[in-house]
């Protein structure tokens, strides 16, 4: 997972795109669900 700096240089396919964007999606309902549950 070293080469993200890569991809936001490089414009990303879309599958890539895709991709990235639902690792930073899982994230995010991760936090909410920490928020939740603290």
């Amino acid at each position: 997972m070293g080469g993200l700096t890569v991809l936001e240089c490089e414009k990303p396919t879309d599958k890539e795109f895709f991709f990235l964007s639902t690792i930073k999606f899982r994230r995010k309902i991760g936090d909410i669900l920490k928020m939740v549950r603290s």
